[in-house]
């Protein structure tokens, strides 16, 4: 500025942010489709064959579910540490087979929550899985 001019400074200031916890329902809203979306493009760049294997493995939690008592959506990590037990009661994938082999239990795991997040748009929690893999160590 020339000399001899004043300068005008601000006396508003800009209000902060807005927390995601004070977020209106509209914007929550367009949030979670925005993330569903985004898991949905994620996932469709999967295999097709990891696709049809996470898709079994969900027929499997459906099926524990059902026998279970267990509402489908509950992903948690005692539900998914009883799903570990469950299938390992199951009969093996191969003729012969006692019980579903570890690593596809494993999968199974993998699968369930995968689906669950990106099919039903369920929040899970960082590590939900965690306590179900530890288990199947155990066993």
């Amino acid at each position: 500025m020339p000399d001899g001019q004043n300068t005008v400074e601000s006396v508003v200031t800009p209000a902060a942010p807005a927390r995601p916890e004070e977020y209106d329902t509209a914007t929550r809203a367009a949030l979670d489709h925005i993330d569903r979306q985004a898991v949905r493009t994620v996932a469709d760049g999967r295999p097709s064959s990891t696709r049809r294997s996470y898709a079994q493995d969900w027929v499997s939690w459906t099926k524990f579910c059902a026998d279970s008592g267990v509402p489908e959506l509950a992903v948690t990590p005692g539900t998914l540490v009883m799903f570990v037990e469950w299938l390992g009661t199951q009969p093996g994938g191969r003729k012969g087979t006692c019980c579903t082999a570890p690593s596809t239990i494993d999968r199974r795991i993998s699968g369930t929550v995968v689906t669950a997040r990106a099919e039903h748009g369920v929040r899970l929690e960082d590590g939900v899985a965690r306590l179900a893999r530890n288990r199947l160590k155990q066993l």
